[in-house]
């Protein structure tokens, strides 16, 4: 409480957090069975079990909410239920899906190979210890400039953002085996063809998700926000800013990920921690002194715009190493 929130949202995020910290061993298993399922060949029954899962928490949410008043426990029980499903069928198919080339088997214990996965996931693991800390900014700065209702604008956008953004993540982790299973054979001409197209699609990815926010965005709002509310009137006004990162984002999602195929986790977590983290509590710390509000939408956007020239480096710079251009 002493570090910015309200009662009132204190009270909401307490009910909430102790029912997704109980889930918190099946969102691993979820993120672990999406890969498997890549890894196994099977990346369309990875994405129907996701979308079933989402689709359920969705309906949940109504039940729960709209029919049962459960309120904010509701909602958390929701979420947890939509966890739960792609995690528990995942657990179930690799069990028992013995056809399958990846199945469970008793365990042997490789501590190197342990120690190499550590480090070449570390991108992913700066990426999510970054987002809970930079939302933790975002919200003692928008309790300190528009009180509770800036906090509720601000979490839709990020909303928005990360519902958009998983166009170019589920690409790039699509795209990331291919990669690896071509540099891994030395097929460098199959290599480029992959890399370029990649590229164009990331490219054409990140202009629709920028035309999508600008066209759509306010429909968003207003699933969250309800049209004339001081939160909607907030949101709005932060969207023409914030939907810039979109132009961007795809690339430095892409080129991270990129990496991480190579097994240059040092190089992916380097753009990471620096895309997700660095830049934007910079950011975060230097426009709003100069710009108020403004400049806590214009952060993710810069933030972005300077990992793409990060980016950019490093794929020059590395680009007779790994034969990809």
């Amino acid at each position: 409480l002493g570090a910015g929130a309200t009662e009132e949202l204190f009270d909401f995020t307490s009910t909430y957090a102790k029912i997704i910290l109980c889930t918190s061993p099946f969102m691993i298993l979820q993120m672990l069975f999406q890969n498997f399922f890549v890894t196994a060949g099977k990346p369309n029954l990875g994405l129907t079990i996701t979308v079933a899962g989402g689709v359920a928490n969705i309906v949940l949410d109504y039940i729960f909410i709209v029919l049962l008043q459960m309120g904010i426990a509701g909602a958390g029980i929701a979420t947890a239920i939509g966890i739960f499903i792609p995690a528990a069928y995942g657990f179930v198919y690799f069990i028992y899906n013995k056809e399958s080339g990846l199945h469970f088997v008793k365990p042997k214990v490789d501590g190197k190979v342990l120690l190499n996965s550590c480090i070449n996931g570390s991108s992913e693991m700066v990426s999510n210890l970054a987002s809970s800390v930079v939302t933790f900014a975002f919200n003692l700065l928008m309790i300190k400039h528009l009180g509770v209702d800036g906090v509720a604008a601000i979490t839709i956008m990020l909303y928005v953002m990360f519902i958009l953004s998983s166009i170019s993540m589920g690409y790039s982790a699509g795209v990331a085996p291919i990669i690896s299973y071509n540099y891994g054979s030395k097929n460098s001409s199959q290599l480029k063809r992959v890399f370029n197209y990649s590229l164009l699609i990331i490219v054409i990815g990140s202009v629709t998700m920028y035309g999508i926010s600008m066209m759509f965005g306010a429909y968003f709002i207003q699933f969250m926000a309800p049209e004339g509310s001081a939160v909607y009137k907030i949101a709005i006004e932060g969207l023409n800013i914030f939907s810039i990162s979109f132009l961007f984002m795809g690339f430095n999602i892409f080129s991270s990920m990129v990496f991480t195929a190579f097994s240059n986790g040092k190089i992916s977590a380097a753009i990471s921690f620096l895309r997700t983290l660095v830049f934007v509590l910079a950011s975060l710390w230097i426009l709003p002194a100069i710009l108020g509000v403004t400049g806590i939408w214009l952060a993710i956007p810069l933030a972005e715009i300077l990992s793409v020239l990060v980016c950019i480096i490093f794929l020059t710079h590395y680009r007779n190493v790994y034969h990809y251009a």
